[in-house]
């Protein structure tokens, strides 16, 4: 094996020097040159010390080059080429690797100072940026202190984790312990599906205020479907002012429009203000149908001469038709003296009768006289006749 880790002294590099009589043979007692190539360079003189294996004259031709830091301070392939006088040259070669070979590790101990690898390389355990260090138990401890990466492919560890970070936000005791049932209060605003019970809620004023403010402001054209209220409104407002409209027009008869046309003819403070019962005083005529209470009445002067007591007789110059007022007078102007005359002849005072002085036989009137010649009943007999 001639893999050198970088810049180690330890493990020399063995080379042959065959004779050059017959090529075959070793050349033992030699000093060697020994020139090296450093991955693809130019030769040089090796910093290492170059001795025969075993000491001089011990080494059967074979001779050793010493690890040296200088040397192996490349990594990559390293040509060795030794020459000697009495031997053919001597060409090998090296490579220097950053692990070491000899580590009974499998050589991966050699990758305890390597950054974090690429993607796709190998895995390492230790403490190095991108290794894997284990705890006493043969557990991987998470390494929580690694920066995640911005962008995480999908479906990957990183993916979940970096969900974990952007989701696990706040810690767990700050949140809730309720674990279902009634909610005795609440004191932040809550969003809610399906509200099942809706006793006890009112609106606020100002809600009340709102919704009208939305009802009264709508744009009447935005809420026009056919048969909804907001066609009814918008039909409406289309229609003319009905006060303006004339009355009674051409409204049917038994219209709202025909009745106030028709009958609303006068000022309503133009009529009586009489609610009924009995009136102060009436300054036009009325027609009474029947009274009731004639108690206050008196006829005027000229009444007493339109009411015929009795009619004419066929002579009207001797019996004339007899008026109220003719036969008050008779009974006004009877002669008491003549009743009183009767009385003190021993005539009966009872009833007395007073017969029409042009036709002594028509009587005009009749007097029931008490026993103090106070005249009680007066009788006009009909005398048509």
């Amino acid at each position: 094996m001639n893999d050198r880790k970088l810049g180690s002294t330890t493990y020399p590099y063995f080379f042959f020097m065959a004779a050059s009589g017959d090529h075959l043979s070793g050349a033992p007692s030699l000093t060697p040159a020994v020139t090296l190539a450093k991955n693809g360079g130019a030769f040089a003189a090796a910093a290492g010390a170059v001795t025969e294996v075993g000491g001089a004259g011990n080494g059967g031709g074979w001779y050793q080059l010493a690890g040296h830091a200088t040397d192996r301070n490349t990594l990559g392939t390293l040509l060795v080429k030794a020459t000697a006088t009495g031997a053919d040259p001597s060409d090998g070669r090296m490579f220097v690797v950053p692990w070491d070979p000899f580590d009974g590790n499998l050589a991966l101990a050699g990758l305890a100072g390597l950054t974090a690898p690429a993607a796709g390389a190998l895995v390492t355990v230790g403490t190095a940026a991108g290794q894997l260090n284990p705890d006493g138990s043969g557990a991987v401890p998470v390494a929580f202190g690694t920066t995640l990466p911005t962008s995480p492919g999908a479906g990957t560890v990183g993916e979940a984790l970096k969900l974990a970070d952007t989701n696990l936000n706040a810690t767990v005791s700050s949140r809730s312990t309720f674990a279902g049932g009634a909610v005795a209060s609440v004191t932040a605003p809550v969003t809610v599906g399906t509200n099942q019970d809706k006793s006890g809620y009112s609106l606020t004023s100002g809600e009340h205020s709102n919704i009208a403010g939305d009802v009264l402001n709508a744009t009447a054209a935005s809420f026009v479907a056919s048969g909804s209220v907001g066609q009814k409104i918008s039909a409406a407002g289309s229609v003319g002012d009905p006060l303006t409209a004339t009355v009674p027009g051409s409204y049917a008869a038994g219209t709202a429009g025909f009745v106030l046309g028709t009958n609303l003819n006068a000022t309503v403070s133009s009529r009586s203000t009489y609610a009924g019962g009995a009136v102060a005083s009436v300054t036009a005529p009325v027609t009474v149908g029947t009274n009731q209470d004639k108690s206050g009445y008196n006829l005027a002067a000229t009444g007493w001469d339109s009411i015929v007591i009795f009619g004419a007789g066929p002579n009207p110059a001797t019996n004339p038709a007899r008026t109220a007022r003719d036969c008050l007078a008779l009974a006004a102007l009877a002669p008491v003296g003549v009743l009183t005359a009767v009385a003190a002849n021993g005539g009966t005072l009872g009833s007395v009768t007073y017969a029409n002085p042009n036709v002594p036989s028509q009587t005009l009137a009749t007097f029931s006289v008490d026993a103090s010649s106070n005249r009680t009943v007066v009788t006009f007999p009909n005398n048509a006749s």
